[in-house]
């Protein structure tokens, strides 16, 4: 699953429309529906989905595929 997925997936499941995550983010909804429009850009920033997913109640993980280790990326 790509970023842009992930985030429109959550979204939907908490029920948080476009224009309450952009109020959210500080941004219009415009910008919103571009950083989550795959025929925009391919990518979003690090920085960006972090912010995302922490309005959402998630935060990044990085995780050491065969091991313990694990690192939260902080906002």
């Amino acid at each position: 699953m790509k970023a842009k997925e992930l985030v429109k997936n959550l979204m939907v499941e908490q029920e948080m429309t476009n224009a309450k995550m952009a109020s959210a983010l500080g941004v219009s909804q415009a910008t919103l529906w571009d950083r989550l429009n795959p025929k925009k850009s391919n990518n979003m920033t690090i920085t960006t989905l972090n912010t995302m997913l922490s309005q959402l109640g998630y935060e990044l993980v990085a995780k050491e595929k065969d091991g313990d280790k694990e690192y939260v990326l902080s906002e």
